[in-house]
């Protein structure tokens, strides 16, 4: 019989099969485990060792780790880094000194703010359409005269491409913009100031002649020094608010109390001329109070009453 005709013992194959599967096991346990260790490791690191490097960001877009939750919902660790690797590199650019604690801080209440934002837009149904953010993408990805192109100068300051700047923010500053426009629509003014402002009206359906002295007397913005006179302007100068009453006014009249997002006002059109183009140009007057509230009170307090749980260690 030839060696190749030998028979092999089934248990010698066996047992070689054997020795095989123990090695895999072994090498496949191994790996397991230093994966494990690295998780465990960078883990600990990016909480709380404060990694920050460019592995530690590429790391957070694999292992979608939380970095703080906003009223139930995840902020991520990656948005974090990356968020506090621009601010930092803009500081520095700038030569503005900082402290790196302070640093976290304001990137997570930023976070925070945008995350809340988000939240009460979704409330209100409120959205930035997909057209607007194209616009602001296409003027952002082109070139200026003089050869200025705005991409450049954002890789420059963050590091980032027009894409993430449209998304950290632009995107978050047209949203509040819109969340504050709709605050001023919806929220209607202190009764107080209404029944202020009506006294004021009465006085003035009595006495016509006494809009300028009140004007002068209470008015919460630099037309007190002049009756209330607002001076010559056309529309789109002020809010659409203000303007709609205006349009449906007569010259020489006094209109009821008018509403708009800075306030209460009774508004005296004083002329109105139309120009050869068109343009209706008005010269009116009023008496104002401001409101005793604002958007920006009403964000921080939505902020302040947000449940915020930060897992990074600051």
């Amino acid at each position: 019989m030839t060696i190749t005709e030998e028979k092999i013992s089934p248990a010698l194959v066996k047992n070689k099969k054997s020795k095989s599967e123990i090695k895999t096991k072994f090498l496949i346990k191994t790996i397991i485990i230093f994966i494990v260790f690295l998780f465990i490791l960078a883990t600990a690191g990016i909480y709380l060792g404060g990694w920050k490097s460019q592995p530690a960001r590429a790391l957070s877009r694999v292992i979608f780790y939380p970095a703080a939750y906003v009223n139930g919902q995840v902020i991520y660790v990656h948005d974090y880094l990356d968020d506090l690797n621009a601010l930092e590199r803009y500081y520095l650019r700038q030569g503005t000194a900082f402290e790196a604690d302070d640093l976290k801080q304001q990137v997570i209440d930023s976070l925070t703010e945008k995350k809340v934002l988000e939240q009460l837009a979704l409330n209100a149904d409120i959205q930035v359409s997909d057209e607007e953010l194209k616009q602001q993408l296409d003027y952002l990805s082109a070139s200026k005269e003089g050869g200025e192109n705005p991409a450049d100068l954002i890789k420059e300051l963050y590091n980032w491409m027009p894409e993430q700047y449209l998304e950290k923010v632009l995107q978050p500053l047209m949203l509040a913009q819109k969340l504050e426009e709709n605050y001023y629509q919806t929220v209607s003014q202190s009764a107080d100031l209404k029944e202020a402002l009506a006294g004021y009206l009465a006085e003035i359906k009595d006495n016509p002649a006494r809009f300028e002295e009140i004007a002068s007397s209470i008015n919460d913005d630099d037309t007190g020094l002049a009756g209330g006179d607002l001076g010559w302007f056309t529309i789109g100068d002020t809010v659409p608010e203000f303007e709609l009453q205006l349009l449906e006014m007569s010259v020489g009249e006094v209109s009821e109390v008018v509403e708009t997002r800075y306030g209460l006002h009774i508004i005296k059109l004083k002329d109105k001329v139309v120009s050869e183009d068109g343009t209706v140009n008005f010269n009116a007057a009023h008496v104002f109070k401001a409101r005793t509230d604002n958007f920006g009170d009403y964000l921080d307090e939505q902020i302040k009453k947000a449940k915020v749980i930060s897992l990074i260690k600051i």
